[in-house]
């Protein structure tokens, strides 16, 4: 498996960060008495408590060595297990809902509500919930910290509800909307991108969306590449497939430049954008590094990686037999697949539309007799059916129900991160490392305020050292670290498409976090 291929878990690992509050699958029935306060069967959680009443939980906590469910008139206690589903769930939150008063444990009650009417299938009165969320929380709903916390999971739970309603393209939009809001945050980036998957369009939304994804996770350029490829920009998603490589070579200078699997994608990209040249040079190349994967024994330890690109290899071939005039032969080994599984559905699609022009209806067998715009039909139903049918669908949904972001989270953070001339978060390279960069640690807790204080100390620590930017390494397997290169547009090591640029993150990110005042 390459570095990248691990990259691609190391994202859904980090995601993990964003999901560690997922609500487990709701107990079988319990006895009458042991069910919980409507609050409880709402969304897990007891009624909100007063400043005091946390103090004097707190003291119990400690008292008790944190036994405190058993004591009488001891506060209640969150319980996941006792969440009611479907309707029972909606009745729950109603009472509840009728009990509060304070704004921000309401719009909490909201949304478990409207995740509860996404259980029963309710779906438009799940809408209905998820969009009453800026008049439930009234004059909190114009706080920087609600837009960007609670507000976000409004617009996250409303993306899942119309999804399941058949509107992905109202789903997308949605979504992409949460990107507007907090472009900066990892977090939320990446469960957005949950949802841009679900149309061929390319639209500007979606455009900016991947140009400061690609930058913050630039393994999301192998997401980038597949969503040029739907809406037909071949050479673009070519340029995405070099810069993967490219970003990877400055990070691992010792490492070869052949990825099998990503350079057989590239060469299917160039293939289909017309470049047989570069394609068919690119095809040889990787070909000869698979036959040395094979030869060394290596291809064992990476059979998923060698076995993709073997089939993109083969799918290349065709596309070469095509443009070089033997469009029978192309039919034929292109009909005796079945399926073609790891291309992308749109240079499947494309690939089929082209060998079925002029064929003769015998000639319409295996992969061949599919028809191309069902196969992108299907293929984006699929997208949609990620999100809806996944086994951990229902706890997505509670996990959306964010914290609200407090000025608290970030004050942590603040006075470490303007510290550039005696930087605590920069390590000190050993001298034994096989990588180039520096490793970009910050103390404290994992949540989206640390992804954004990585973001602003490494923005200071560029413009100190004199660079207009920084370039983050693809292979991130955490929130609170990352690998960073500094330097400027045109430098050698530096892919500029992926370069951050220092400025616009100071400007965006020194609002929540600014530059302590000396007294």
């Amino acid at each position: 498996m390459t570095r990248w291929f691990r990259s691609a878990v190391s994202a859904t690992a980090l995601l993990a960060f964003s999901t560690q509050a997922m609500a487990q699958a709701a107990a079988p029935a319990a006895p009458p008495e042991k069910l919980g306060s409507v609050y409880v069967q709402c969304d897990g959680q007891p009624a909100g408590l007063s400043g005091a009443e946390l103090a004097g939980l707190l003291f119990l906590i400690t008292a008790t060595g944190g036994v405190v469910g058993g004591l009488v008139g001891a506060p209640e206690t969150a319980d996941d297990g006792k969440k009611a589903k479907a309707e029972a769930g909606v009745a729950a939150c109603t009472a509840a809902l009728a009990e509060e008063k304070e704004e921000l444990r309401r719009v909490q009650l909201t949304l478990a509500r409207g995740i509860h009417q996404i259980e029963a299938k309710n779906y438009e009165a799940a809408l209905a919930d998820m969009r009453s969320i800026p008049a439930v929380a009234a004059v909190k709903s114009q706080e920087r910290g609600f837009q960007r916390s609670l507000g976000l999971s409004a617009l996250e739970l409303e993306a899942a509800t119309l999804v399941r309603m058949g509107r992905s393209k109202e789903a997308e939009e949605t979504a992409l909307r949460m990107a507007q809001i907090a472009p900066w945050d990892i977090l939320n980036l990446m469960r957005v991108r949950r949802y841009v998957s679900l149309t061929a369009d390319m639209s500007p939304a979606k455009q900016a969306f991947f140009d400061t994804y690609v930058r913050i996770l630039p393994a999301g350029l192998l997401a980038r590449y597949e969503a040029k490829q739907w809406a037909g920009d071949w050479a673009g998603s070519a340029g995405d497939l070099k810069t993967v490589l490219a970003v990877q070579s400055s990070f691992w200078a010792g490492e070869p430049r052949i990825e099998a699997a990503i350079s057989a994608r590239l060469a299917v990209a160039l293939m289909l954008a017309g470049e047989m040249e570069s394609s068919n040079a690119i095809a040889a190349d990787v070909r000869k590094a698979v036959d040395d994967l094979v030869k060394s024994g290596k291809a064992l330890e990476q059979q998923a990686e060698v076995s993709q690109a073997e089939e993109l290899l083969d799918f290349q071939a065709i596309g070469r037999q095509f443009a070089e005039g033997r469009v029978k032969e192309a039919r034929t080994a292109f009909a005796a697949r079945s399926r073609w599984l790891s291309p992308s559905a749109p240079a499947v699609a494309l690939m089929t539309a082209r060998l079925r022009a002029g064929a003769a209806p015998a000639e319409l067998t295996g992969a061949l007799a599919r028809d191309p715009d069902q196969l992108r039909t299907d293929a984006l139903a699929a997208e949609a059916g990620k999100i809806v049918e996944s086994d951990s669908a229902s706890q997505v949904l509670y996990a959306a129900i964010r914290p609200y972001a407090r000025a608290s989270n970030y004050n942590p953070y603040t006075r470490a991160v303007w510290n550039t001339a005696k930087s605590r978060y920069v390590l000190k390279r050993s001298g034994k490392e096989k990588h180039n960069g520096e490793v970009v640690f910050v103390y404290g807790a994992a949540n989206a305020a640390a992804g954004e204080a990585i973001l602003l100390h490494c923005a200071l620590m560029a413009r100190a050292r004199g660079k207009s930017g920084f370039m983050l390494s693809p292979s991130r397997k955490r929130l609170d670290s990352v690998l960073v290169m500094f330097g400027d547009a045109g430098d050698p090591a530096i892919e500029t498409s992926v370069l951050i640029d220092a400025g616009a993150v100071i400007d965006a990110l020194a609002v929540d976090m600014p530059r302590p005042v000396k007294r």
